[in-house]
């Protein structure tokens, strides 16, 4: 199953899940190629056939391998890393600094128009 949504913020949302037989990148490659822009997906390697757009890859896939990465003792000099990571992706996701994304985002909308 793929699934294809606009923008929340767009005047009417579009959800589109649209039944495919497999995970290939020809089904996203297809789908998408009169579009250009920015996607936001995981990092699975089937977008990279989409030609056009941008990709916004998850920070909270991106996190998952942080928390995979930490030792099984949390507080080892090993976990300092993965520690730190998970902390910098916790600030990027407070809501603080999601508002500061979307006025950035609507802020670049009116520059390009």
């Amino acid at each position: 199953m793929w699934v294809y949504s606009s923008n929340k913020n767009c005047e009417q949302p579009v959800r589109l899940f649209e039944y495919q037989p497999g995970r290939s990148g020809k089904y996203p490659q297809e789908f998408l190629k009169d579009y250009t822009g920015y996607i936001h997906t995981d990092a699975y390697k089937g977008y990279e056939k989409v030609s056009g757009i941008i990709r916004c890859l998850c920070w909270s896939h991106l996190r998952r391998y942080f928390v995979d990465a930490l030792p099984k003792d949390i507080y080892s000099l090993e976990a300092t890393i993965p520690s730190q990571a998970i902390g910098y992706i916790n600030k990027i996701s407070s809501s603080k600094s999601k508002r500061n994304l979307r006025f950035f985002l609507q802020k670049e909308e009116k520059n390009s128009v």
